[in-house]
């Protein structure tokens, strides 16, 4: 392997390293509490339901669903317009609709006190934010998975 190889590798290494323990640094109490919501639901033997709205988002949740070693009470929220199966600009108009995401959630049977995880790389797109709101709406406790770096650093527009 060339030097310039490892150095990169080295240099990613370092990155990623660097990224987790922000993360930890930034984030442990907010993950704290959500495992402890989503430990308490597994405990109850309750559902734990995850939307990923988004073309790239909604592959975090098919991830989980249907996996060895992950929790079979996991409801996978899907929604196929929102996807790149349905094609580039389906995906992003669906994400764009107005209510979309509250229709997905109203959709989806979450309950109240029900742990309801969003994944979305940004965390600004419609449908996140209106399922959001939804799920809050009818008593979920709504988690994010999201990258708030990123979003900060995107244009207003």
């Amino acid at each position: 392997m060339p030097s310039a190889d490892v150095s990169l590798l080295a240099e990613y290494a370092a990155r990623l390293t660097d990224a987790i323990n922000t993360l930890a640094r930034d984030e442990s109490d907010a993950i704290d509490r959500a495992a402890t919501v989503l430990a308490e639901q597994l405990r109850r033997d309750g559902l734990i339901y995850i939307y990923g709205p988004g073309a790239h988002s909604a592959i975090a949740v098919q991830d989980v669903f249907y996996r060895a070693g992950c929790p079979a009470n996991v409801v996978p929220v899907t929604d196929t317009s929102t996807t790149l199966a349905a094609g580039a600009l389906t995906s992003t108009q669906a994400e764009r609709a107005p209510n979309h995401g509250a229709t997905v959630v109203t959709a989806s049977g979450v309950t109240p006190g029900d742990p309801f995880i969003i994944v979305n790389a940004f965390g600004i797109n419609a449908a996140a934010l209106d399922a959001a709101r939804a799920a809050h709406s009818r008593g979920a406790y709504v988690i994010a998975l999201t990258t708030p770096a990123t979003t900060a650093a995107l244009p207003a527009t």
